[in-house]
């Protein structure tokens, strides 16, 4: 029965009030208990429908609790213990469940005029190429969301959920009228808790009049016109990445907030907490919608990297210390080039799994060619176009962001997604600082490669120019072992050693007694650190140095960021001696990492360099 579209609105589903004058029980230690839908109609004896109660302890849902469940009514309604609901008589009654001491109650009607009404809810999303251009605006259903049936004041009168199609179905008593909304709030019962908000704080909705003459105003079509489609699309990329982490057994997924609204900036990041310019809303997801083209709320790559610092944050470690970076930097600060590689890698690696999905595929807004791309749109031109997995050969070393994302790429396409989130999960909490080192060691203890796996993944570091493997001088360790530094020529070293120990790298030179010579390390690589020890002949030390300059080289001015910030580059760590020998005989120089008893942050245990000895 097609009806009229009496009315579309879009809302701020906080502006409404709630419909239930009873005053519950408040938990006093964080507890809060929720009961979907809030109203049930049934229209016939014997037939059923079922109430879901979650308990939540200071957002996040729980299961310590115990639900117990009552009619006041039985001749009406009965309710078993996990919550469905039988009709037994024509009339009206109440549903009660308790847990934690914290009671909610959900209102029955069994009433055999009853209609059914059968509805979705869709968005209109856009389609883009790996060059930004837009394929279409097709629409997508919105799954798994509230949705509420109103009274004209708006007083919520029952409320259920989309399904993985945007379908829903409700019983309506023909008698009243009924406005449906839907929230951008995931449904009670699912394993994330996800909402979208603006920036006061107030959740968003899509309201529509529902005519029972005309069923065709079940249909909620949420299009740009209205202004609204991004929150929605926002919340459907937020629930891929929640459904690509169920893959991962990750469990019930902390709650997660983000925070939209046209015209606040030109920004996207995430918040681990409170923060009085940036995150003044607390912990969540901000995506800045600029006026300019260049907004994020359609670009799903740059809403699954937040996601991936998201999950990051609760299931794994980030120390990155924040600050300006850009994709071609090679020289970050290895905590920070962690975080922004995880974050890169894994839009990459949601898209891998939706593309081998076929029932999943149509989830992914941007082209099967670009599923390996990192896209990052203004208007309908890709402003960052780049392929993770075959990203260009300057982008290199354990400093860079998008070296890190090609090598958490190859390892995933190479050993499987749950490979690295074993080690994401199981190894990276406990150690510190989180950086690629970090992850390689725990890769190396969780995943016990064999020498032929080892031998693989040292070529696909390599290959980004990350040595985390022996060098062709690694018998070197001691005076005995050493090789020969000649005047003037260089030899390049790893400081890594496949055992775990401390790397002690050692050359001999021959010197003359009465001449100066300049023994340095330089061209620092992949967060190195060195100290670099004079010895003698007999094993002594003679001089040694831990940091070559005067100022701490690691801090340079950025002229893409336009401010000064940490670096690692090639000799912003470096070591150097200067030295006149008394007596002309062999002498040895001897690196290692940096004996500070509060190293550099910004740095690693291992790291490249290469060492000569000159006559200045």
């Amino acid at each position: 029965m097609p009806i009229l579209l009496l009315l579309l609105s879009v809302l701020l589903a906080g502006c409404l009030p709630s419909t239930n004058p009873e005053q519950p029980k408040e938990p006093t230690e964080g507890y809060e208990l929720e009961v979907s839908p809030g109203r049930l109609i049934l229209s016939a004896i014997g037939s059923s429908s079922s109430l879901n109660a979650t308990l939540r302890n200071n957002g996040e849902s729980v299961s310590d609790g115990v639900f117990s469940w009552r009619s006041s009514n039985p001749a009406i309604v009965t309710v078993d213990d996990s919550g469905k609901v039988v009709a037994q008589g024509e009339g009206a009654a109440q549903i009660v469940v308790t847990a934690n001491g914290i009671s909610r109650k959900a209102d029955v009607v069994v009433s055999f005029g009853a209609i059914e009404v059968q509805g979705s809810v869709l968005y209109q999303d856009k389609r883009y190429s790996t060059s930004g251009v837009l394929i279409d605006e097709s629409y997508k259903p919105v799954r798994n969301a509230i949705v509420d049936v109103m009274d004209l004041t708006g007083n919520v009168m029952m409320s259920t959920q989309t399904d993985d199609e945007g379908q829903y179905t409700i019983l309506v008593l023909p008698s009243e009228k009924y406005v449906v909304r839907v929230l951008a709030k995931s449904a009670i019962g699912m394993p994330y808790a996800l909402e979208v908000r603006d920036f006061s704080g107030l959740l968003y909705g899509v309201t529509q009049n529902l005519d029972l003459t005309n069923p065709s105003s079940s249909t909620l079509v949420i299009s740009h016109v209205s202004g609204f489609s991004a929150v929605y699309n926002i919340f459907d990329v937020m629930m891929v990445g929640s459904e690509f982490m169920q893959q991962q057994n990750v469990g019930s997924l902390p709650s997660l907030d983000v925070y939209w609204e046209s015209g606040k900036g030109q920004a996207t990041y995430f918040c681990s907490g409170f923060h009085s310019v940036y995150c003044t809303l607390g912990e969540g997801v901000y995506v800045l919608g600029g006026a300019s083209g260049d907004s994020d709320e359609f670009d799903d790559d740059v809403l699954w990297h937040e996601f991936g610092h998201y999950v990051a944050r609760y299931y794994s470690r980030d120390d990155s210390p924040g600050g300006c970076h850009v994709l071609s930097s090679t020289n970050l600060d290895l905590r920070l080039a962690w975080s922004e590689g995880w974050g890169d890698f894994f839009p990459a690696a949601v898209k891998h799994w939706l593309k081998n999905s076929p029932e999943l595929k149509q989830r992914m807004s941007a082209t099967d060619a670009a599923s390996t791309s990192y896209i990052d749109l203004s208007g309908n031109f890709a402003l960052i176009s780049l392929d993770i997995a075959s990203a260009p050969s300057h982008y290199v070393d354990a400093g860079s962001e998008v070296a890190t994302a090609n090598v958490l790429y190859r390892f995933m396409t190479n050993y499987g997604m749950r490979a690295v989130w074993e080690v994401m999960q199981g190894y990276m909490p406990s150690v510190a600082p989180a950086n690629l080192e970090a992850f390689w060691d725990g890769w190396r203890a969780y995943q016990s490669p064999s020498s032929d796996q080892l031998y693989n993944l040292e070529a696909i570091l390599g290959s980004r120019k990350i040595y985390y493997q022996h060098d062709e001088h690694e018998s070197d360790d001691s005076i005995g072992s050493s090789s020969l530094l000649d005047l003037n020529k260089i030899q390049t070293h790893h400081l890594y050693r496949r055992d775990g120990q401390t790397d002690n790298d050692v050359v001999k030179m021959n010197l003359q007694a009465g001449k100066t010579y300049e023994i340095k390390t330089f061209g620092i690589r992949n967060g190195g650190d060195t100290h670099l020890r004079l010895l003698n002949a007999d094993g002594a030390v003679l001089a040694e140095n831990d940091d070559a300059a005067d100022a701490p080289a690691y801090v340079a001015y950025d002229s893409r960021c336009r401010i000064s910030r940490i670096t690692n580059n090639g000799d912003a760590l470096a070591s150097k001696i200067s030295f006149t020998p008394s007596q002309s005989g062999v002498y040895y120089a001897k690196v290692r990492t940096t004996e500070d008893p509060v190293p550099h942050p910004s740095a690693g245990r291992y790291g490249s360099y290469s060492i000569t000895v000159t006559q200045p």
